[in-house]
């Protein structure tokens, strides 16, 4: 890899218009991708983020439980599965989403989900804070993964 390599982005073709990703700096393909809204391209199987906005995430947890357990169940096969909210904990604890449940069943959800599959839930605050983010977390995944090393593809993988 050249030092002045970067990532290309891939976002699904599935996120809704107006829920865009913005990588400045960066190039940001459409593309099919089996699990999670973005990630980068060549590794997409080996990391990917869904971000959600924090009726959404909420709606997870209760109406769309069994479909978001599936994507959960797919990201067990990657190195790396993030989920940002766009929402703070705060805002969570307070109840303040639509759906009616309390927050005490959204959070302790989203903690046995940390437990159960291999995913990490992000409180971003807000669509820009979660942009940001997601951009720093692909970044250095795809680092990691196509930095030169002496080491085999397979102990890269398994680190």
């Amino acid at each position: 890899m050249k030092q002045d390599q970067k990532p290309v982005f891939i976002v699904d073709t599935r996120e809704k218009p107006g829920f865009e990703y913005t990588f400045p700096g960066y190039q940001v393909i459409r593309g099919a991708l089996k699990t999670g809204d973005v990630s980068c391209q060549g590794v997409e199987s080996l990391f990917s983020i869904d971000r959600k906005e924090k009726n959404d995430m909420v709606n997870c947890v209760t109406f769309s439980r069994e479909r978001f357990c599936r994507e959960l169940s797919r990201a067990d096969s990657m190195l790396r599965f993030w989920v940002l909210i766009e929402a703070s904990i705060e805002e969570i604890e307070r109840g303040e989403y639509r759906i009616k449940v309390s927050p005490a069943a959204v959070l302790g959800t989203l903690a046995c989900w940390e437990n159960r599959y291999n995913c990490r839930f992000i409180f971003a605050g807000n669509r820009s804070t979660a942009n940001r983010t997601a951009e720093r977390l692909l970044v250095h995944a795809w680092r990691e993964i196509t930095k030169p090393s002496s080491r085999t593809a397979l102990e890269v993988v398994e680190s």
